[in-house]
């Protein structure tokens, strides 16, 4: 009986684990911004964009981050 050894692939080629990944590498970067301060500056007027940022949602449930513009 020969020892076949199945060709598996490896887990950095998976396409589950590069997904994973891209997730990792976007949440560094909004914690990056929101330690350095480099966060998009949006007008504070009435937009519907500001709108939703202001909502009980996003301000008092899903508060992730101090920046709201990363809570979205």
């Amino acid at each position: 009986m020969g020892d076949i050894l199945k060709n598996a692939q490896p887990i950095w080629k998976r396409t589950w684990f590069r997904y994973l990944g891209a997730f990792f590498i976007v949440q560094l970067l909004f914690i990056l911004c929101e330690i350095t301060a480099w966060a998009p500056n949006f007008r504070p007027g009435g937009e519907f964009f500001n709108r939703i940022l202001n909502s009980q949602f996003f301000t008092e449930w899903f508060t992730l981050y101090t920046i709201p513009q990363f809570n979205v």
